[in-house]
């Protein structure tokens, strides 16, 4: 029996995750095959392929999804695995070479950042931001991070699995720095350098964090709060002369407004409304929240150049009686 992984490493789980059989035999035969959990060594499915000599499996259906991809909190800026997981295949006494999967939704070739903005960010001070980095299993990452202060940072970091991710924390830095430049190399090459404008915090900002369509954690921050609104509904009825509340519903909402952005940056806001999760960050703290409606504002030339959220911070339902 020979079984062979197809897919490449960090293929996305909606795309097919192949793994092809050879049962090197001239006569079809049933073959059993086994989804494998390689890490916790656990059997996650097993299929029946009737009357084949060669053929090939999607395991995709029965991996687990990253549950607790979630932005990151550490304090200080510094390097750590991103989720991954590996799976195998396994028929008889043999078992096929893992296949390592992350949390990217798009094909990539490592080594490489991921993300949906731009290379050019703003940032307030106290805020922190985090790069999504594919390479190859064990290999040296090396991030340089320069103020305008003349302050430096130089971190060193070997992946176990080659999904890294880089947080960076403005607070690593004196608070009167305007900008921070941030080069990361892979193996001695140059990989990606990325510039952040440090402002100050305005009172009424609001900096969110989604998962966006590539699969990394991006944030941003609303420097305006339009509208805070409460609104409540209840349902009542009429028992004899008194009327009684049978249930009750009250949500908060924020209505935020971007920047002016270039057009990269809307295209990425754009993204937040159908993101399967979105959270407030606040110091250290994230709370997630529902988006409910987006609207993107165009300039004279018809091109998006800013966007409007509105989220649902919490809602409570309550029965009567």
């Amino acid at each position: 029996m020979i079984l062979k992984t197809i897919s490449p490493d960090f293929t996305p789980r909606n795309h097919a995750l192949r793994f092809g059989i050879d049962s090197e035999s001239d006569t079809a035969e049933d073959v059993v095959v086994e989804v494998v959990d390689v890490e916790s060594d656990s059997t996650l499915a097993r299929q029946r392929l009737r009357q084949v000599t060669t053929a090939e499996v999607n395991i995709a259906p029965y991996t687990r999804a990253f549950v607790l991809h979630k932005p990151s909190q550490e304090s200080h800026t510094s390097f750590k695995e991103a989720p991954s997981a590996l799976y195998a295949i396994r028929s008889e006494d043999c078992q096929s070479e893992p296949l390592r999967i992350s949390v990217n939704r798009r094909v990539k070739n490592p080594p490489t950042l991921v993300t949906s903005m731009p290379l050019n960010r703003n940032i307030a001070y106290g805020e922190r931001d985090e790069l999504f980095l594919l390479v190859n299993p064990d290999d040296h990452l090396r991030a340089y991070i320069e103020g305008d202060s003349g302050e430096e940072l130089t971190l060193d970091y070997t992946t176990a699995t080659g999904a890294t991710i880089l947080s960076i924390s403005t607070e690593d830095f004196a608070s009167n720095i305007g900008t921070l430049d941030v080069e990361i190399v892979c193996n001695g090459e140059w990989l990606t350098t990325l510039h952040y404008q440090v402002a100050r915090s305005a009172r009424n900002s609001v900096r969110l964090a989604w998962i966006s369509g590539e699969g990394s954690i991006e944030r941003y921050t609303f420097p305006t709060t339009l509208k805070s609104r409460r609104k409540s509904e209840k349902r009542t009825i009429l028992m004899g002369d008194e009327q009684r509340v049978v249930a009750s519903t009250t949500e908060q909402s924020r209505e935020l407004n971007s920047r002016y952005e270039p057009r990269r940056t809307i295209e990425a806001l754009i993204e937040i409304i159908s993101s399967t999760k979105v959270w407030i960050e606040c110091n250290d703290n994230i709370q997630e929240v529902e988006v409910l409606t987006s609207v993107t504002d165009h300039n004279l030339l018809g091109e998006p150049d800013s966007v409007r959220l509105t989220i649902s911070q919490w809602r409570r339902k309550e029965g009567g009686l």
